[in-house]
C-alpha cells in the first residue's frame, strides 16, 4: 500500500490475534509473528465510508490527531480509558512506531495507539480480514527483544514424553499430569505453553525453525522416532571426557550446537511447527522419544515469545520470574556453550548419557 495517510482506519486489539492469541495493549507485536483480525473496522468519522483527510506536512501531527479521534470514538463505545495529556505525545520519529504487515508482495503499514487504549491505526486501507499476515517490521522495542539472545526452549507437537503410564504426545499433557524425570522419578507438570509458528514466519525468522535429530542418530533407538525440538532446546550428553573437562559426568548441550547436517539438521521441510513448553517445580531432565532432554527453564527464555495468555498463566505459577527469571532455581546440569561443546567434541564425540 502507498501509506499516504489520506484515509485512516482503526482496528481494536480485541479484534486481533497475534500467533493465535489476543495481544496485550502493553506488549509490542514481535517481528515474524502471525497477525490477523476479524469483525468491522472503526472509521474515524464513524461512517461506512472512510474519511478523507488532508495530509499535513508534519506526519507527527497527523498521528496525534488520529490518536485523539480514536480515543473519542472508543470512549464512546466504552472500550478505552480517557486520553490524558501524555497520550498526545508522539515520538520524535513516527517511523519508529510503525508496524508493517505483509501478504506476499502486498504491504499494510500501521501505527499502534497504545497509550490511549487498545487500538491499531492503519494507513490508507484496511488489511484483509480473517487472513494470516506476517509482521515484517515492528517498533524498535520488539526488535530489541527478538535479539535478546534467549532462544525458545520447546518440544514440538508429536514428541513422546515418558510418564508413569507410558509415553504420551507432549501436546496432550496438561498441568497436573506427571512425567518421568531422570533424577527424581515422576514429577508434576505445573504449566504448559504452546505456540504455533507458520512457514512464512520461519522464513522471516530462521532462528525459529526446529532442529531434527534423526532416529538412531546416537546409536540404536536413540532417539526413536526422530526428535524435533527448538534450536535452543538442550539434550543430555555425558562420558569420561565430560568428567575430565568439566568435573561432571553429564552436561546439557543445545540442539543447534550439535548440528552436523547429516544426523542432526535444521528442519527446512517443516511447513509449520507447534512448540510446547513443559514447566515443573524445578528444572529437570525428561525422557523424550527415548532420549533425555530438558524441561522449560524461564531463566533461559525470552518471555516475550509467549502468548499473553501463556505468559499470564506462567507468572501465576512462578511469580516474579519476569523481573528475575533466576528465582526459578538452578539448571539440572551444567549447560555448555557452543565453544565448550567444541572442546568436548574434540576430546571425544558427544554421546547420550
Amino acid at each position: 500500500m502507498s501509506g499516504t495517510g489520506a484515509r485512516a482506519h482503526v482496528i481494536s486489539t480485541r479484534q486481533m490475534r497475534v500467533d493465535g492469541q489476543v495481544p496485550s495493549a502493553r506488549s509490542a507485536v514481535p517481528e515474524g509473528a502471525v497477525w490477523r483480525w476479524s469483525g468491522t473496522e472503526l472509521r474515524l468519522d464513524d461512517r461506512t465510508d472512510a474519511l478523507p483527510l488532508p495530509l499535513p506536512d508534519d506526519l507527527g501531527e497527523l498521528r496525534r490527531r488520529c490518536r485523539r479521534s480514536v480515543g473519542k470514538l472508543a470512549r464512546a463505545r466504552n472500550e478505552q480509558p480517557p486520553v490524558t495529556q501524555a497520550d498526545d505525545a508522539a515520538p520524535d520519529d513516527p517511523d519508529d512506531a510503525r508496524i508493517v504487515l505483509a501478504l506476499g508482495p502486498h504491504r499494510w503499514t500501521a501505527i499502534p495507539v497504545t497509550r490511549a487504549g487498545d487500538a491499531l491505526w492503519v494507513f490508507d486501507e484496511t488489511p484483509p480480514a480473517e487472513t494470516d499476515l506476517l509482521v515484517v517490521r515492528a517498533p524498535e522495542p520488539a526488535r530489541a527483544r527478538r535479539t535478546s539472545g534467549k532462544a525458545p526452549i520447546c518440544f514440538t507437537a508429536g514428541t513422546l514424553i515418558a510418564t508413569p503410564d507410558g509415553p504420551l504426545p507432549v501436546e496432550e499433557l496438561l498441568p497436573g499430569d506427571r512425567v518421568v524425570t531422570r533424577d527424581d522419578g515422576p514429577r508434576t507438570v505445573l504449566w504448559v505453553g504452546t505456540r504455533t509458528v507458520a512457514d512464512f514466519a520461519m522464513a522471516a525468522r530462521p532462528e525459529l525453525r526446529p532442529v531434527r535429530i534423526r532416529a538412531n542418530a546416537f546409536g540404536h533407538r536413540a532417539p526413536q522416532p526422530d526428535l524435533v525440538v527448538s534450536p535452543g532446546h538442550r539434550l543430555l550428553i555425558g562420558g569420561d571426557a565430560s568428567r575430565a573437562l568439566w568435573g561432571e559426568q553429564e552436561v546439557l548441550v543445545r540442539a543447534q550446537d550439535l548440528i552436523d547436517d547429516r544426523r542432526i539438521l535444521v528442519d527446512h521441510a517443516a511447513r509449520s511447527v507447534t512448540y510446547v513448553h513443559l514447566l515443573l517445580a524445578s528444572h529437570h531432565v525428561l525422557r523424550a522419544n527415548g532420549i533425555w532432554a530438558e524441561s522449560f527453564h524461564p531463566g533461559d527464555a525470552d518471555l516475550s515469545h509467549l502468548t499473553p495468555a501463556d505468559r499470564s498463566a506462567l507468572l501465576e505459577m512462578a511469580p516474579g520470574i519476569d523481573a528475575d527469571p533466576h528465582l526459578y532455581g538452578p539448571h539440572a546440569r551444567r549447560c555448555l556453550t557452543a565453544g565448550e561443546l567444541a572442546i568436548l567434541s574434540h576430546a571425544a564425540p558427544p554421546r547420550l548419557s
